[in-house]
């Protein structure tokens, strides 16, 4: 027990650890509920599913968009398994105003009832603490301000939000019925069945509360008046949040940083998803953020992401414009429906990975750019240039946040230039310059040549500030053994907020297994690198025991060789695996199907082996119009008979010996009993002769 200081809340506590035990087992173990039945209602959760504006269309999102979105789902998702649609930032008229703007000329009321028209509840977004210049708030209620020494916190300026953004002191029993009555028109007068409530910290800022509160006490306040508007069966979500103190008061929590469709734009949300894997189902439902599988991802990286999404279990939103998504991205969405009542264990999620950025990387070889690093605000096309002198530039610390150097109020953009020498022998690797995390969003030049982009710089405005820099450098553009010039453009759209901040690359873990039947496990591989990468892994690291098991690949949806003592494989750069695993028999099983990313969690059940018949049963469940088959493991000395079932099925033999059942036409949303009978290739041998 720690006694909370009656200044605030804002000490430290350290936990420690067996090292040779596992740290998120134990952290696992700390937010476990006490009481069975909150024990229970955890475990019986259903992470909700559906579509959000948040990602792609992000604030530019207008009532067309969300009611265009709305149809394409009704017409591509099976409405049992897709449930929500919701309604993210862009449709305010101001932080604290929550009514909508031009864009949404109809109102909240009338889209919800379109949403719930098609069979969907409504979501909404809004961030209940914040408060703006724009709404009134601030000058109508001066008293309930967060402060500072200085007078009300700002905590950010956007123009979109209403301008300058102040924060609600939750302590504050006015401000506690102003949230219990925004909260109450979000369900009552509006319609909707979810509510998204964002920007959480900021009822931690300030250096007091109302009544003498601490921080924890006054978030909890302001969190419990909203819960208590919103009533009992609203879903609630936090997002940008203090977590631990939020435990009870939500049902799911954003546990990572914004996902952007790009590989690097994924990797912070890979990360926080394993290291904070504990909180789910032990504290609420994950929110790894959207899970997006447009272009620029290749296909190969979108699957990866859908695979991560899967396997957590969490809430899994789809967060692309769907009526502008290739159709074949389509049935990678379709894949993770609906959402298994799992929680994936990531391998290795904390190791910590050599700081080298800022640097040129070759392979091994890294020569570190020490600067010195010179800074200007302001934008010149000419500041890309290798013959630019910077000189009369000031000098400026990398890594920070140029608010730390003195720019404290800034936010637009900023250049930052150094020179360097490299040696003369061109390396026979590929070649990067890795420069860390940047906010929010930059451009990048070498000699002159421009090498990588991070984020959309204005007018663009989504920032990357958590993605981890690495870009391709073609060796020609590099001066080998003699001086070099590099520029980056920096656009940080916070105030003061922006700069090289950091060169932590924090990279995801590289493996997840999770069990979605008894014994029937889901592995994913990732490869986050740019060049191949050998994996051998222990089936004892992945908690498999036994001598021999069977695998399949998820996304080719074949069998591959039988695993022994590890998963061994080489990734692709950027490259990943999904196999399904389940213990060898000496008899005929299950080994995956192309229902779900999760084998064995959604679609078999009631699977039995008839010796005497020589008969394989079970039960598909969940299906839907989508094509439906099945792979089984048939051991030496059989082979595949006929197949009968409640829908017609078609069985077929491949080279391996294994047997595929297949439904051309799905189950269209029923069940199908089957049964698979199989012959002994000594009897089909006599037979013949």
């Amino acid at each position: 027990m720690r006694p909370l200081r009656p200044e605030g809340d804002a000490s430290r506590m350290r936990l420690a650890f067996d090292p040779q035990g596992d740290g998120l087992t134990a952290l696992r173990a700390v937010f476990v509920p006490s009481s069975p039945i909150d024990q229970e209602r955890l475990a019986q959760a259903v992470a909700p599913a559906g579509w959000c504006s948040r990602q792609e269309l992000a604030g530019g999102v207008s009532e067309a968009d969300v009611v265009a979105n709305t149809e394409f789902c009704a017409a591509s998702f099976d409405r049992r398994f897709f449930r929500y649609i919701e309604l993210d930032d862009g449709y305010q008229r101001a932080a604290g105003a929550w009514d909508t703007n031009d864009k949404f000329p109809h109102g909240h009321a009338w889209l919800t009832d379109q949403i719930h028209a098609k069979g969907f509840k409504a979501g909404l977004w809004l961030a209940p603490f914040a408060v703006a210049e724009r709404a009134g708030v601030p000058a109508e209620h001066p008293d309930w301000l967060l402060r500072d020494a200085g007078g009300p916190v700002v905590c950010d300026t956007r123009e979109s939000w209403g301008g300058a953004i102040y924060a609600l002191d939750g302590a504050h029993p006015k401000v506690q019925q102003w949230l219990f009555d925004l909260a109450r028109r979000v369900v009552r007068d509006w319609g909707y069945d979810y509510l998204r409530i964002d920007a959480l910290r900021w009822a931690t800022l300030g250096t007091s509360h109302y009544g003498g509160l601490t921080h924890a006490e006054a978030y909890r306040g302001g969190l419990g008046a909203i819960r208590d508007g919103l009533g009992t069966e609203a879903f609630v979500v936090g997002s940008a949040a203090p977590l631990q103190h939020a435990v009870g008061l939500v049902n799911g929590m954003r546990i990572a940083p914004d996902v952007a469709a790009s590989w690097g734009g994924l990797q912070p949300a890979a990360r926080a998803a394993g290291l904070r894997s504990f909180y789910q189902r032990s504290a609420w439902l994950n929110d790894p953020d959207c899970l997006v599988v447009r272009p620029p991802l290749t296909p190969t990286e979108a699957r990866a992401w859908a695979s991560l999404v899967a396997v957590t279990g969490g809430l899994t939103l789809f967060s692309d414009n769907l009526p502008k998504l290739p159709p074949e991205r389509l049935a990678l969405l379709q894949r993770t429906l609906p959402v298994a009542p799992v929680g994936a264990r990531p391998i290795d999620a904390a190791v910590v990975e050599r700081d080298v950025a800022p640097a040129i990387v070759a392979g091994d070889d890294v020569v570190p750019l020490k600067g010195p690093w010179r800074f200007r605000t302001g934008d010149d096309a000419a500041y890309r240039t290798r013959e630019f002198d910077e000189a009369a530039w000031e000098t400026i610390p990398v890594p920070q946040r140029w608010n730390e150097a003195g720019h404290r109020d800034y936010s637009g953009f900023g250049w930052y230039r150094t020179r360097f020498s490299l040696p003369p022998l061109v390396p026979a690797r590929p070649v990067y310059l890795e420069l860390g995390k940047i906010a929010d969003a930059d451009e990048a030049f070498l000699n002159g040549v421009k090498v990588g982009q991070t984020g959309d710089l204005p007018p663009g405005d989504r920032g990357a500030s958590q993605a981890y820099r690495r870009y391709r450098v073609a060796s020609e553009t590099l001066n080998w053994g003699g001086d070099n010039v590099l520029a980056v453009r920096v656009f940080g759209g916070t105030a003061g907020s922006g700069g090289l901040w950091s060169v932590h690359r924090d990279a995801p873990p590289r493996a997840w297994v999770v069990e979605g039947a008894p014994r029937w496990w889901t592995v994913v591989l990732v490869n986050w690198d740019d060049e191949p990468l050998p994996t051998a892994l222990s089936l004892g690291a992945l908690g498999m025991a036994g001598a021999r098991f069977t695998a399949y690949d998820v996304w080719r949806d074949v069998p591959v060789a039988d695993l022994k003592d590890a998963v061994t494989v080489t990734l692709e750069p950027r490259g990943t695996l999904t196999l399904g695993v389940r213990p060898a028999a000496a008899r005929p099983l299950v080994i995956g199907t192309t229902r779900h990313v999760v084998q064995g969690a959604v679609d078999i059940t009631e699977e039995t082996w008839d010796a005497t018949a020589r008969t394989l049963a079970a039960k598909s469940v969940n299906l839907d119009a989508r094509a439906y088959a099945v792979t089984v493991a048939v051991p030496k000395g059989m082979r595949p008979g006929t197949c009968k079932a409640d829908v017609p099925c078609t069985v077929r033999r491949l080279e391996t010996g294994h047997a595929v059942i297949e439904w051309a036409a799905g189950g269209d949303g029923r069940d199908i009993k089957w049964e698979l009978s199989f012959l002994s290739t000594a009897k089909t041998r006599k037979g013949k002769n």
